[in-house]
Formats: structure tokens, sequence, C-alpha cells
């Protein structure tokens, strides 16, 4: 087995005929207004190549988010059952998606995701959280605002 494929998402689904849906992919910095704050969700999605050597046995994929700190902010597992390989198809890939939602960023700087995929290979996923500066924020709290992070020239006008 070999791990193929890592990539951030601001959201992402592997389906049972093998495809990943992603959105928002390529995603390695985060701008936030303020911190502490929960991000609403961050998706990994995975991709992993076997072969007939490897029919059989069953995928296990450790990930943490670690924070600048190096301390481990959540951690999940992902699995995948073994599946049966044809001579005519030497080779198959297992995909498999992971999202965490509300997602604790306690601070500005360098994040992590480690993804340990055992003998099919290990990654870590830089992840940046920068200040989000330029765009001045209305009175009031932003979590009753559905167009906070949006300069007001982009803002939608409700009601008028």
């Amino acid at each position: 087995m070999q791990l193929t494929t890592a990539l951030l998402a601001d959201a992402a689904i592997a389906t049972p005929d093998g495809k990943l849906y992603i959105h928002g992919g390529g995603i390695d910095t985060i701008l936030v207004p303020r911190v502490p704050v929960l991000h609403p969700t961050l998706a990994l999605a995975l991709s992993v190549l076997v072969e007939m050597d490897d029919r059989g046995h069953d995928l296990r994929v450790d990930i943490s988010f670690l924070g600048p700190d190096g301390a481990t902010l959540m951690g999940g597992r992902a699995e995948a059952r073994a599946i049966a390989l044809e001579p005519q198809h030497p080779h198959a890939t297992i995909v498999t998606a992971y999202t965490w939602s509300q997602l604790p960023l306690p601070g500005y700087g360098a994040y992590r995701v480690v993804v340990d995929a055992g003998a099919a290979g290990r990654i870590e996923l830089p992840l940046t959280v920068a200040e989000l500066t330029g765009i001045a924020e209305e009175e009031g709290p932003a979590d009753d605002r559905l167009d906070t992070g949006f300069p007001p020239s982009a803002r939608r006008t409700v009601g008028g």
C-alpha cells in the first residue's frame, strides 16, 4: 500500500464507488479575525494505492491535528476494509475522507495535520493560521451575521 494523496479542504466525501468529492481543496492557510476561534469544518481527503501484494489487509490511518506548540488538539482514525483484487486488476485505489467540526484554533501560528498510514506512508500537512486584516468589523456579535469576513462591497443587504 502507498499513501498517494493527502489534501486539506473545506469539505470532502469519499463514495463507495471510489470517488472523492472535494470542495475548497488545497487549503494551507486559514485567515481569522481573532483567536481563539472554533473553525467550522476542515476535511482531509486521502487516497491509498493498493497492489496485489496488499490483498487482504485493512487500511488504518491515524490522523492528528497539532497546534503550534506540537500538542494534539484533535485526532481520529479513518479505516477502510480490505479489497479483493483480481489478476486482471492488479491494483486499486482506496479513498477516504475525515472531517473535523468545530476545530479549535487557540492562536495564530503553524499547525500540522499528521497522517500516519503505517506501512502505506506518513505525511505532515502544514496549516498556517494567520490574522485576517484590512476588513473593518461591524459592531455586534460576529456569529449573528452571515456575511462575516466579507468586505462591505460583497455583503448582502437583507430586508431592504
